[in-house]
């Protein structure tokens, strides 16, 4: 019986290329979408799970409450947290810090590189499953100057991996020696704790020992008893805190650049990844996502499917017409109506199935695009993937049921002798069903339409706005922090002043710090920047009051420039000669006059409106070079002849400020990428449905074509006729989707401080490109039906 339905399906085929391409190819598209989809969830699920004791370990969260009484959780903790709990909760069996300070300068016998590193206390090994090519778990974070280098960082210095006892240098609070005691396994892509190099936190402590209990700057992971509740420990940690910091809290009262209303919870090292958000911090957690993106990308997926699986539904309805009397013959034969019913749904399956294998192919094909897309590496390997043969029979199995049972139902309805005599009525695409899934299809199609076009207006926005300065031609290159930076720029200047390539040199602290200012009885929080007097006309930011610092006035080490959304919130007529209070400093807190006032920049990205800023001139720790225009490589070169020159053993290091700018909106520019390939998609499996259920409608609709030209119809007209109906379906569509993508995007929009306002003609414009694409797709067989010869066409049945 089997083999039967499978001959039959295989004429069926044969018969009907066109549909078989059209369900074939969409179905396809959809199970591509769905596979690649299914491989990045099982990808970002399989963060962190291959530490042995991962299931005992947990993070230390911080949840800070604010004087407006809102509440933020952050993955971080203290030096003081993780040492503190250990001694007082047994069920804490023991704890390890790590702390990522940005890059190491790591100097060897005949290279200096800047390498990911982090501070870990001596037990890291021995928690976290990093396995180790060279030396001992246990000892080898135990002396304060050894060091542990990954794989490819002990090929880099020594091209070889067994270097134990070998030396090399850090820059850290001068020029020290370190010894090598490990190196561990190059590290697993699905780890979110990564790192070139690991020094001991004795290391750290040697200068810098913070028994506050009131910062959060690193992560530290404990682990737990096998038979302990987290829950539990979590509630012991608040009396640990409270008696521990109750005369830091004293002291802290009334200082407003210090939260004390601090609790401390526990995070599974199973969740870390998918609650770290795409940003790397201190913390020493990299490569995070968000739980929304899984969301977003399963149901963009499963649309697209979803498409694919409606094309099936109508051409198989639609399609009845040409297969009426082959059910009608078999009826007549003694088929029974389960009989019929397995015939279409073999036939369902075996199109889904070599729909599945063209998928598979695809997903393979496409699987370097989909990384560069998610920033991942996805590997994929069909014969040993238990995940992608369950997920692939779980998904034909829904794409059967989805695209097989209802046409079978419908089509084994019918009655035997209506159908021979021809009185049987069939579906002809013109059902309620078939013209809410073509609805429902360009729904869909036009609300990623809006989305595309809104996406590209938001980031041409943000790419074209005008930031208030000039960073064209600008490149910045990161000094050696132990090296004297002060000293280092005035170098520079020095020697670059007689290259012609250069306009301007001076120093700065990248994007700043978050500092607090004290104005009478205001606080202001703000945004300080380091810089010297060639920053501000270097960037070409205008002065609005006052004065530019200047080196022939000593006394601008105690300045402050300050922009005018500090003015504002500080309630100054006349800001010149005001005096302000920086807080948090290292030598203390600071009495500082303001002498200039500059116009409102952006110096964050779009996201963020611009807030109070100020600029104060002492210790930098970059140097902003102004190339001349067009000479950008040139100045390139003669400042790395300099770096080289004086700092052959610090590596050089350098951005262009442009590509900083950019690179602030990269996880928007890959969203911008993902949707606008789901649009091309969504639309191209649109089309397919389209082409077809307009051939099967000019078909069905021969004869009476054939009629009209007789009587005197013009191809125009004939082709109105035939085009109508399937524009009726695109406008209502239109309608709908209009207003659900103007909230959704509206939503997305609200995540930018600056941002376009949707305007009627995107939606217009969307529309068009959809009854454009609609009426293409249709007119095609439209046209060729009108233009038929008449005598042909009364001849068809």
């Amino acid at each position: 019986m089997i083999s039967n339905y499978l001959k039959l399906a295989w004429r069926n085929f044969r018969k009907n290329p066109l549909f078989s391409f059209i369900n074939v190819a969409g179905l396809a598209i959809g199970l591509t979408c769905v596979l690649l989809v299914v491989l990045f969830v099982k990808n970002e699920l399989s963060f962190d799970r291959f530490h042995e004791k991962g299931a005992q370990l947990y993070s230390i969260t911080t949840t800070i409450k604010d004087n407006r009484g809102e509440r933020q959780t952050i993955n971080a903790s203290g030096q003081v947290q993780g040492p503190a709990f250990k001694a007082a909760i047994p069920e804490i069996v023991d704890y390890v810090r790590f702390w990522n300070v940005g890059g190491f300068n790591i100097i060897g016998d005949e290279k200096a590189l800047n390498v990911q590193g982090l501070f870990a206390d001596s037990g890291f090994f021995n928690l976290f499953s990093f396995p180790l090519l060279h030396g001992n778990a246990s000892s080898a974070l135990a002396d304060p100057h050894s060091i542990v280098l990954s794989e490819q960082t002990a090929m880099k210095y020594f091209g070889k991996t067994d270097v134990v006892g070998r030396t090399l240098k850090i820059e850290e609070q001068g020029i020290q020696t370190l010894t090598v005691t490990a190196v561990a396994k190059a590290i697993p892509a699905n780890s979110s704790i990564r790192f070139d190099v690991v020094l001991p936190f004795r290391f750290v402590e040697t200068f810098f020992k913070d028994g506050s209990w009131l910062n959060q700057y690193l992560s530290t992971f404990v682990l737990l008893h096998p038979l302990s509740d987290a829950k539990k420990v979590e509630q012991k940690f608040a009396t640990v805190f409270q008696a521990g910091a109750r005369e830091q809290i004293r002291d802290a009262k009334g200082k407003d650049d210090i939260p004390t209303q601090l609790s401390f919870g526990l995070q599974p090292l199973a969740d870390v990844h998918l609650h770290s958000g795409s940003v790397q911090s201190e913390t020493g957690i990299f490569d995070g996502s968000l739980n929304t993106t899984l969301y977003i990308l399963s149901g963009i997926a499963a649309f697209i499917l979803l498409m694919a699986c409606i094309n099936f539904v109508n051409l198989s309805i639609a399609h009845s017409l040409q297969r009426a009397k082959e059910i009608g013959v078999r009826k007549v034969n003694g088929s029974n109506r389960w009989q019929i019913i397995a015939q279409f749904l073999v036939e369902a399956t075996v199109l889904c199935a070599a729909a599945f294998l063209l998928a598979a192919l695809l997903s393979w094909l496409l699987l370097p695009v989909f990384n560069s897309l998610t920033g991942r590496h996805i590997e994929l390997d069909i014969i040993k993937d238990a995940m992608i043969w369950a997920t692939g029979i779980a998904v034909i199995a829904l794409s059967i049921i989805l695209t097989g049972l209802y046409p079978a139902f419908v089509l084994s309805r019918f009655n035997s002798v209506a159908v021979l005599y021809g009185k049987q009525q069939t579906g002809t695409g013109k059902g309620w069903l078939g013209k809410s899934l073509v609805v429902f299809q360009f729904t869909l199609a036009i609300g990623f339409v809006t989305a595309s076009l809104v996406y590209y207006l938001q980031m041409n926005f943000i790419m074209n706005k005008e930031l208030g300065y000039n960073p064209s031609d600008m490149i910045s290159i990161k000094l050696p922090p132990q090296r004297n930076p002060d000293q280092l720029v005035r170098l520079f200047r020095s020697e670059l002043a007689t290259s012609t390539a250069v306009a301007q040199v001076s120093g700065f602290n990248s994007w700043g710090d978050n500092n607090m200012m004290k104005v009478g009885d205001k606080t202001i929080p703000s945004l300080k920047f380091r810089v010297d007097e060639f920053y501000i006309p270097g960037l070409e930011i205008p002065l609005k009051q006052g004065r530019n610092f200047s080196a022939d006035f000593g006394s601008d080490s105690l300045s402050v420039i300050v922009n005018e959304a500090f003015v504002q919130q500080a309630g100054w007529t006349d800001p010149i000669g005001q005096r302000v209070q920086l807080m948090g400093e290292w030598e203390g807190d600071l009495h500082m006059t303001v002498t200039g006032v500059v116009k409102d920049y952006h110096y964050n990205s779009l996201k963020q409106e611009i807030g109070p800023q100020v600029l104060v001139m002492r210790h930098y720790e970059k140097i902003l070079v102004k190339a001349q225009q067009g000479k950008l490589p040139e100045a390139l070169v003669a400042i790395e002849r300099i770096y080289k020159d004086h700092l052959p053993d610090s590596p050089f290091q350098f951005s262009f400020m442009d590509d900083d700018i950019t690179r602030q909106y990269g996880e928007e520019k890959r969203w911008q990428q993902i949707v606008g390939y789901v649009t091309v998609l969504s639309v191209f499996i649109c089309c397919l449905g389209l082409f077809g259920l307009s051939y099967l409608a000019a078909r069905q609709r021969t004869r009476e074509i054939g009629i009209r030209k007789v009587l005197g119809a013009g191809v125009a007209g004939i082709a109105g006729l035939l085009s109508k109906e399937f524009l009726k379906l695109v406008v209502i569509a239109l309608l709908i989707a209009s207003p659900l993508s103007f909230f959704l995007m509206n939503r997305w929009l609200d995540n930018f401080a600056y941002r376009i306002d949707i305007s009627w003609w995107i939606f217009l414009l969307a529309g068009a490109i959809a009854i454009f694409i609609a009426m293409a797709t249709v007119g095609f067989h439209a046209i060729k039906a009108a233009l038929a010869n008449p005598v042909q066409s009364l001849k068809s049945e």
